[in-house]
This record gives structure tokens, C-alpha cells and sequence, in this order.
């Protein structure tokens, strides 16, 4: 064969294996082209957008003036002010700064006497006037009652709740003061910034409840979320605010005491709550319980599940096959471990080449051809395959070469420390271990979180990431545009016998019928 006929196979073959990388970049360029036009021929619009932001952001600054309280808390508030106008009453406004909201409110009624307010400021330039209370030097929940009045309105925009380690005092103190027929409101945050969002409690069920969510379930109470849709110049966002009354009906209004499990400074900070009762906080039954619904969700997905899913999903690109390759590596004397409920499905399968890898819903092209081509050099009898359904099993087991793990007890036994340190145990000193976990977003790796010893949050998959004695690379697979995406990791010993930081479990997030619960870990 001529020089010039091998080097145009080469480039046919160059051609059709980089397509989709070629298609990728291509999609991306002609995004990145129109936000360059838009950029260099907009700068008006982009400026505008800019001060849009910065506008909401004046809820931050102590000056905050009444506009930004509109902005903020939307018609609520000003139906409350116009009530209050009309027919009178006490404003409470907890966290006020320098009190320029109030104080323009009042400015506009300072003839009538029936109108008046307080402000709650740990520190502020706001003086005592004959309408207008100022409190400060305290927190508010360590202010006597006897220094408040009954008020129509409470409002807290990035105030008391925002900030405080002890939010149900707080709202303790709301209630106390607020009239029968009163009400609080509540900014929670808008866009990317939403504290009533990404503020967490852990109940005294071991569910993680949003702040938001939290505060709807405060018996006595009625809560009410506004979620307010905006529109800039650029783009869609949400502004959040939260009113709450007092339950028309006899129920008593129980707040949950709160204790600090995480916190992260910021304006205003990071919190992660678990509910404390009776110094004690609920943990094996309910664990048991959530227990039994992963392995129900997980034994529910698998049971869809065949030989080409199960192999396509340590597949990390068009030729690029971590499964595949390592199990081409094993020797007569090696050993596959593989841990799912349907292990030996998955070997029975393998074994009778029920595989297939024709559809093009995935991957295509030439790629398909060449998977095909290194998963029929596979023969079960080159190696040993031990296929288990739980960790126990594998006491008797040392020495392996290959450990999967898929939907398997990584997952469903909600000790990943204890699992991973028995994987390794169990590990040749050469040896793989691959775990798949789940869609790029919203797949248990990515969704399981880890609170470190230093306070960082991770996710499970970047606790993993960051195991000292483990060489661990994350693998991403799939394409957006056929279906989705999903990640496994590749782990290999750094040193003879790894040590893996032990794990609290500390709480769930709320069950789903499609979804496996969200799982919180706390690094001893």
C-alpha cells in the first residue's frame, strides 16, 4: 500500500473520531460568538444590567432606603404600609442599619399620632424621636419584651433571621410582639444569593429541610412563599420573600430549638441547623428507614437496567472505556469483585455476549466499532468473577484486582467511609476500583454532601476527590444533546494500607418517588 493511501485512511479515520468534538466546539463557538457581539455592540444594555444588580443589592447596605424594602419584599409590603396609612399602627423592622426605611415612612405621617415604629440595629445612627423607638447594642432576642410594643408589622430584610445562630429565638420574639392579626415578612434573598435556600435544617427527623420549608412548618403559624419572577436586561431571576401570621385557629405555635452544625461566614453567612430535642437528635430507626428506601429506589432503577447500560456506564467517551480496558487487563489469577443487586445478571449476560453496542443513541460512528472490537477480546474464562450484593460478603475476599461498584452498597449501606475503606482493604496493591455515581447533576454524587472538618461543603464526589491516601480521577460520560450525562470515579492506592476519613451521617433530604433522597455527612 502506498504512503499517500495510508495517510488518507489516516485522516478519514482522524476525521470521523473527533465529529462530535468537532460538532461540541462548533455549538460552543457560535455561543461564545453572539455573547461577544453582544458584549462589545451592547455596552449600554451591559451597564444597565450591571446597576439592575447592584440596585438589589442596596437591600445589603445599611442605608437601605423604603424603595429597596419594596424591591425586596414586593406587594406585601405595600399593602401592609397602605393598611397601616389608613387606619394605624406599629412597624417593627428588625436589622434596620441606620433606619432610612422607617424614617421615610414616618416622614410622610409624622402628623399622626397613630403611627409609630421601632427599629432593632446593633448599631445605628437613628435617633429616638416621638414616633420612632430605636434599640440597639442587643440582639433581639436578648431584648426584655417590656421594651417592644404589639406591631402590625415586622419586617426583616437581610435583618435578625439572616444573620442570627439562633434563628427560632428570633422568630420567638416576632411572635411574641406581632398582633393577633399581624404579620412578618421576610426577605429571603434573590437570585443566586437566597439564604432561605441554601440555609439548611436538619430535623428531628433527620430530613433537611430549606429554611424556607422550615419556616412553613412551624406549628401555630401560617406561611406564605412569594417567589417573584424578574427580568433584566439579560436574564431571568428569582427575588424570595416569606410572610407568616398567626394561625387563626387554638394551635399552640411550637418552635423547634436550633443548634449550629455548619457555618460559613458571608453577608449574610452560611448556615446548616439540626433541631435538638430534649438534647437529642432522632438517628437509628429513621436511618434505618431512609435505608430501606435507597435500596427500594436503587433495586427499582436497576431492575430496568441490562449488560449494555451497566458496561456503557463506565464509558467516558467516544473510544475511551476505563471497564472495558481494566478488564482486559485480568489475568487468570485475577480477581473482579462486583458489587449490585443484579451482579450476576450482569456476569450471566457478559458471559452469553447479550450485549450490544449498535444503538447510536449514545455513542456513534466509528466509535461503536471499536468498542465492539476491544469488548469481544473479553472472555470470562481469562478471570475470576466473584458478583455480591453487600459488603459482608466480602469478608472472606482479599486480594483483588477489580472492584465495581454500581447502584451498590457505596450508596445504599449510607456509610461511604466504611464501604470505601473495605474496597480498599480488599484491593490488590495495584488494583482498580470504580464506583458509578449517578447523573453529572442531580445523581447521588453530585447531590450528597459533606460538610469537612474544616467547614468547607463538598459534594460526595469531591470528598472523594480529596481522599490524602487515594489516587482518585473523576470520568464523565454521555453527551447533553443524546439523553444526558453521568460520572464514576477511578480509584488506586497512593500508599500501602489507605486510611479513609471516617463520616457522621447527619441527615436526608425529603423523599421522592424518582429520586434518591439527598444524604448529609458530616468528617468526624
Amino acid at each position: 500500500m502506498k504512503l499517500r493511501d495510508l495517510l488518507s485512511i489516516y485522516l478519514f479515520v482522524l476525521f470521523f473520531t473527533q465529529l462530535p468534538t468537532t460538532v461540541v466546539a462548533a455549538k460552543t463557538q457560535s455561543v461564545y460568538s453572539c455573547n461577544s457581539f453582544y458584549l462589545n455592540k451592547e455596552p449600554q444594555s451591559v451597564t444597565l444590567a450591571k446597576n439592575n444588580l447592584e440596585k438589589y443589592e442596596l437591600i445589603f447596605q445599611r442605608s437601605r432606603g423604603i424603595n429597596s424594602y419594596k424591591n425586596a419584599l414586593g406587594p406585601w409590603f405595600q399593602k401592609a404600609l397602605e393598611n397601616i396609612s389608613h387606619h394605624g399602627g406599629n412597624w417593627l423592622d428588625a436589622g434596620a442599619g441606620e433606619g432610612v426605611a422607617v424614617q421615610e415612612f414616618l416622614q410622610q405621617h409624622n402628623a399622626n399620632t397613630n403611627i409609630n415604629a421601632t427599629i432593632v440595629s446593633l448599631q445605628s445612627s437613628a435617633k429616638k424621636a416621638p414616633n420612632l423607638e430605636v434599640l440597639t447594642g442587643q440582639l433581639i432576642e436578648d431584648i426584655p419584651l417590656n421594651y417592644f410594643k404589639k406591631y402590625k408589622l415586622i419586617t426583616d430584610v437581610y435583618g435578625a433571621l439572616a444573620y442570627s445562630a439562633s434563628p427560632h429565638l428570633v422568630l420567638k420574639k416576632y411572635l411574641e410582639v406581632l398582633e393577633a392579626n399581624g404579620e412578618i415578612l421576610i426577605y429571603l434573598g434573590a437570585r443566586d444569593d437566597i439564604y432561605g435556600k441554601t440555609n439548611l435544617v436538619i430535623d428531628r427527623k433527620k430530613e433537611i429541610l430549606s429554611f424556607y420549608q422550615w419556616l412553613q412548618e412551624i406549628p401555630g403559624t401560617k406561611a406564605e412563599l412569594l417567589v417573584d419572577k424578574r427580568i433584566d436586561e439579560m436574564f431571568e431571576f428569582d427575588v424570595m420573600s416569606i410572610r407568616i401570621t398567626k394561625s387563626t385557629t387554638t394551635e399552640v405555635v411550637t418552635i423547634p430549638k436550633l443548634t449550629v452544625t455548619n457555618f460559613k461566614p458571608g453577608t449574610p453567612p452560611q448556615f446548616i441547623f439540626t433541631e435538638v430535642q430534649n438534647g437529642k437528635n432522632n438517628s437509628s430507626e429513621l436511618h434505618n428507614l431512609f435505608k430501606e428506601k435507597v435500596k427500594q429506589a436503587t433495586s427499582e432503577a436497576l431492575e430496568q437496567k441490562n449488560i449494555t447500560q451497566f458496561l456503557d456506564s463506565f464509558r467516558s467517551g467516544e473510544i475511551t472505556h476505563p471497564l472495558i480496558k481494566e478488564i482486559n487487563s485480568l489475568s487468570k489469577n485475577s480477581t473482579w469483585l462486583n458489587v449490585s443487586d443484579f451482579s450476576e445478571r450482569f456476569y450471566q449476560d457478559l458471559q452469553n455476549r447479550l450485549y450490544d453496542f449498535t444503538s447510536t443513541n449514545v455513542f456513534w460512528g466509528i466509535s461503536q466499532k471499536w468498542i465492539n472490537f476491544r469488548i469481544s477480546r473479553i472472555d470470562t474464562n481469562d478471570f475470576k468473577y466473584r458478583g455480591v450484593k453487600n459488603f459482608e460478603d466480602m469478608d472472606a475476599i482479599q486480594n483483588v484486582s477489580l472492584i465495581t461498584d454500581y447502584y451498590g452498597d457505596f450508596l445504599k449501606e449510607l456509610t461511604p467511609d466504611v464501604i470505601l475503606q473495605k474496597y480498599v482493604d480488599t484491593l490488590s496493591r495495584d488494583g482498580t476500583i470504580l464506583i458509578f455515581l449517578g447523573s453529572e447533576h442531580g445523581g447521588f454524587g453530585s447531590s450528597h454532601g459533606v460538610i469537612l472538618k474544616n467547614g468547607e461543603n463538598y459534594s460526595l464526589r469531591g470528598w472523594l476527590l480529596n481522599q490524602p491516601d487515594l489516587k482518585v480521577k473523576l470520568h464523565r460520560g454521555g453527551h447533553a444533546w443524546s439523553g444526558g450525562e453521568w460520572n464514576f470515579v477511578k480509584i488506586k492506592k497512593r500508599v500501602e494500607a489507605p486510611i479513609i476519613t471516617k463520616l457522621n451521617l447527619i441527615g436526608f433530604g425529603k423523599n421522592s418517588k424518582t429520586e434518591i433522597p439527598k444524604v448529609y455527612y458530616q468528617e468526624e
